[in-house]
């Protein structure tokens, strides 16, 4: 039995909001593999921008650039601080 996120259920990558935060959710080359495998992703503009994954690298890649964070998605990619998880271990 296989367990995992179901290919119908949209991803989603923001854009991290919080300051001198440069990480993003996923890479463009993750996000084309997973596309490959008929997942949708959806990218909020300027995602990547801050570490280099222009906008268009991601369209290229398949995923759909977003203007806004889509609260109707069911699963989205951002990142969290180290400390974070550790307090929460």
């Amino acid at each position: 039995m296989r367990i995992g996120i179901p290919k119908e259920v949209p991803k989603e990558i923001p854009k991290e909001v919080k300051e001198h935060e440069y990480r993003v959710g996923s890479t463009p080359s993750l996000v084309e593999f997973l596309i490959k495998a008929d997942h949708l992703f959806m990218v909020q503009k300027g995602a990547g921008e801050a570490i280099g994954f222009s906008d268009t690298l991601f369209q290229e890649c398949g995923a759909l650039i977003v203007s806004t964070k889509n609260v109707a998605t069911d699963l989205g990619y951002d990142c969290h601080p180290p400390e974070t998880v550790l307090k929460t271990l």
